[in-house]
């Protein structure tokens, strides 16, 4: 639910019809880890397993992998989730995990505990 309040909306009036919503933003969602921990007290790893299951189900899809702080992640909401468990549901790119010992967090997280 926190990606729906990231989303930015317009409204498109129409004389025939009625009105509509179009999503201004999709495709350009911020959540950070630091936010999910501060704002709202999740743990890293909670964060982690509920990004990879709202991407698994078609809620989510990721429109780029950032490094980092300062180098976000941005998400794009779907609705390939419609389609969740039926032969047409199609998955999208697993979220890409860091296993590398000298990119992304890792080198953040070493230059951390090397100033203290």
């Amino acid at each position: 639910m926190i990606f729906y309040t990231k989303r930015k909306l317009k409204e498109h009036h129409h004389k025939k019809r009625s009105s509509w919503w179009e999503i201004i933003n999709n495709g350009e969602l911020v959540f950070t880890y630091k936010e999910a921990v501060n704002k709202w007290d999740m743990s890293r790893k909670q964060f982690v397993h509920a990004l990879d299951d709202l991407i698994a189900k078609g809620f989510l899809e990721i429109t780029y992998q950032g490094t980092g702080p300062g180098d976000p992640s941005t998400y794009k909401l779907c609705e390939r989730w419609q389609a969740f468990g039926t032969e047409h549901f199609k998955s999208a790119p697993e979220r890409r995990k860091n296993v590398s010992k000298k990119m992304g967090w890792y080198i953040y997280n070493e230059r951390k505990n090397k100033t203290k």
